[in-house]
Order: C-alpha cells, then structure tokens, then sequence
C-alpha cells in the first residue's frame, strides 16, 4: 500500500491470518498467484466491510 501523503513512502496492510507456501505472511494490498480451472490467475488481497472479512479482488474487478 502506499502513503498518499508521501507516495514514495510504503506500509504494508493487514496480515491476513493466512501463509504462503514459503511460510510469509500475506497481508492486505498483497497480490497472490494461483491456479485456478487450469490457468494461473493473480488477485489482489482486499478487505470486504460489507462481509467483514479479506477477499481475493479478481483482475477482472
């Protein structure tokens, strides 16, 4: 994510309460890789505040 105040400065989001396969955590505003039906897909880690929960934003939006 980045500070819109100061645009060069960046922060990470929200861990998720979910790991990698290389045991990182992932955080909000992080973009994950996977594969989905038989082609890889990268989404976007956001929080939803209408279910209260983190989300996968597809690239599709």
């Amino acid at each position: 994510m980045v500070n819109m105040e100061n645009p060069d400065e960046w922060f990470k989001g929200q861990f998720v309460g979910v790991l990698d396969r290389n045991g990182k955590q992932i955080h909000e505003g992080d973009s994950v890789r996977f594969y989905h039906k038989g082609r890889a897909v990268v989404c976007r880690i956001v929080y939803a505040p209408e279910w209260a929960m983190f989300c996968l934003q597809w690239p599709d939006g």
